[in-house]
Parts: C-alpha cells; structure tokens; sequence
C-alpha cells in the first residue's frame, strides 16, 4: 500500500509538472504574439491571410516561393498566370494558351528575340521574368538597409527627407501617394543614390572591358578585366572624399560635374539593370512609408557595421536601428515618447526581421 502511494503521488507530480511547463510554453508563445502584434501594429494592415502567416512565422520566404512558380512553370509550360482582383484581394487563376485574349479580340503578339534574331526559349522567357520579378528582392532589401542606416547616422538629411515627404502629402495618408508623386522627391532621390554610391548592392558585374584602357598614372587596365561598381563609387579621382554621405554630390548643379558612368549601381550600357526605375521607385515608397511613421536612429550600443563581400552587399550582423514613432499629439512630426523598437535591417532574402 506505501509502495502504491509513492507511486500515485510520483505520477501526480510529474503530471503536474508537464501542465506546468506546457503552461508555461502557452504563457511564452502569447508573449512573443503579443510582442509581434504591438510592432506590426505600427506599420500598414496587410491582407488577413498574410497577418495571419506573418504573426504565426508560417509564412514561405522568397526563395522557397520563387521555386514553388518555377515548378509549377515547367509542369505547365504552355499555361499563363493570371491576377484576378476581388476587393482588395488578389487571387491567381491558371489560364491556358501561348497569347492572350483581349475584349476587342486577341493581341497579335510576334515570337520574343534576342539582339541575334534568335527566337527565345520558354526557359530564356521564365528565367528573364524571374530577374525582373523576383531577383530584385534582395538587392532592394541591402539598398533600403544601408539607406534606413545612412539616414539614421545623419539626422539632419533625414528630417529634411521627411519635411518633404510631409510637404507632398500635405496632411494625406501615405497610402496616397501616386505614381506621380515620386517625381516630386528630389532630396529623397539624391539621399538614395548617395546611398547607392556608398554601399551599392551589387559590388561588381561579370561586364569587361573590350580593350586595354590607359590611366593618368600611366598604368593600363587590360581588357576583359571585370568592372568593379565598388571600386568606381570610392575612387577619389571620380568622387572625393568617398567615404562622406553628401547627398548634395547628386544635386542637378553638382551632378552635371561627374560622368554618369562613374555612378552604376545598376550597371550602364545596354545590358543594365531591366529593373531600375522599379527598384528607384520601390525605395522612394518604402522611404516615404517608414519616415513619416519613424524616426531612426543607430544603435550606439553595437559596434558599427563591416561590409560582407558577397554578391549581394551585407553586413556581417546586420544593421540594427532603433526606431521611434512619431509624436501624433503636436502633428508636426517630432519625437514622440512610445516605444522605441529595436531591429535589424538584414539585407539577405533569407533572414529579414
């Protein structure tokens, strides 16, 4: 009977202590839901299944996406993808047929060719439309981190960003802005393409040169030798002081003083970058977005960033910022007292916090 009762008592104890720590998994996971919700709160309300992948951590990254098309591309190879708007969802339909059909009848659409005359393979077609849809995610991811951490480290280049921003939207939502107003952000627009001189995303191309090129030292640089982006925005013969954000450099009086080949974070040529108005479009929304809501400042405690030579121009920890909310109360965009929130702007796909 003593023997049954220790057992009894044993097995009650180590229940409880399971409900216990199960308890204590629930009481941690609300935390950190709750946590997650009052920093999201702060930024624009997406669609409800995408809050609702994003505050569980269930949603895909951009990789595992991109594969999931390109599967679905080569088991329907003749099939077309179209976006169907319902409200203010947007819902995929499988369509089949190489050309599509408009209401006043069908687009005569002529064989894509290359420079050559060469008719385009499916896969030349999916793998052009892949560059342009998809592999500007993280090189515009690294361009908007070192641009938040140029903006955050000069506070008076921001604030100025942001009286323009204020200026253009005159007392609008930001969801508001037009494809028109973008035009209409000049000292954004240098701040960005300082941004991308100092830290372009792409450091270097697979571009070379077509024959040997004398320099004022006297030395030449032989052709086929690859084009250095990085080496051309921190030349001092093409940008003194490289190292200084100035985004005065990209001023219209300044700008008339350097060639446009010594400024190519999209490359030059007729091989650039297909998607650069896009990408220059992308971060100006994104700029806007962010500084009329935040205002951003370094972390002190951290030590700074050191560039990552990849293909793709990182941090080797990231670049953490603090961010401030606005004060809403005075309505002229000074420091508030909520919450400061602590993050890190990754500039790999594959890591975003």
């Amino acid at each position: 009977m003593a023997l049954g009762s220790l057992g009894m008592v044993a097995l009650g104890t180590f229940v409880v202590a399971l409900l216990l720590r199960w308890l204590w998994d629930v009481l941690v996971a609300v935390t950190r839901f709750w946590a997650t919700c009052r920093q999201l709160n702060k930024f624009p309300i997406p669609s409800w299944h995408n809050w609702l992948l994003g505050h569980t951590g269930m949603g895909q990254s951009t990789e595992e996406a991109l594969q999931q098309v390109d599967t679905l591309v080569a088991q329907y190879p003749h099939g077309c993808l179209w976006v169907v708007a319902v409200g203010e969802e947007w819902w995929p339909w499988m369509g089949f047929g190489r050309r599509p059909v408009a209401p006043g009848g069908p687009w005569l659409i002529s064989p894509p060719q290359d420079e050559n005359g060469h008719t385009l393979s499916d896969e030349n077609i999916a793998a052009e439309a892949d560059t342009f849809m998809f592999e500007g995610h993280d090189t515009t991811a690294s361009g908007l981190a070192w641009l938040f951490y140029n903006l955050a480290g000069h506070p008076e280049h921001q604030e100025r960003c942001r009286q323009e921003v204020q200026e253009l939207l005159a007392g609008q939502d930001t969801a508001d802005i037009e494809w028109e107003d973008l035009s209409q952000l000049p000292f954004t627009t240098m701040c960005i393409k300082n941004s991308l001189r100092l830290h372009p995303p792409v450091t270097a191309v697979s571009q070379c040169c077509t024959e040997d090129i004398p320099l004022r030292d006297g030395r030449v640089t032989p052709r086929e030798c690859p084009m250095s982006i990085y080496g051309t925005h921190h030349n001092p013969d093409l940008w003194p002081e490289p190292e200084v954000f100035n985004p005065l450099r990209f001023s219209p009086e300044n700008s008339k003083r350097w060639s446009r080949l010594s400024f190519i974070p999209f490359s030059a040529g007729p091989r650039n970058c297909i998607g650069q108005s896009f990408a220059m479009a992308e971060m100006k929304v994104a700029v806007a977005l962010t500084l009329s809501r935040f205002v951003l400042r370094r972390d002190t405690a951290r030590p700074p960033p050191r560039r990552k030579p990849e293909l793709i121009l990182p941090a080797e920890d990231g670049l953490w910022l603090l961010l401030e909310p606005l004060g809403v109360a005075d309505g002229h965009g000074s420091p508030g007292h909520g919450d400061i929130l602590q993050g890190r702007c990754h500039s790999q796909g594959k890591s975003r916090e």
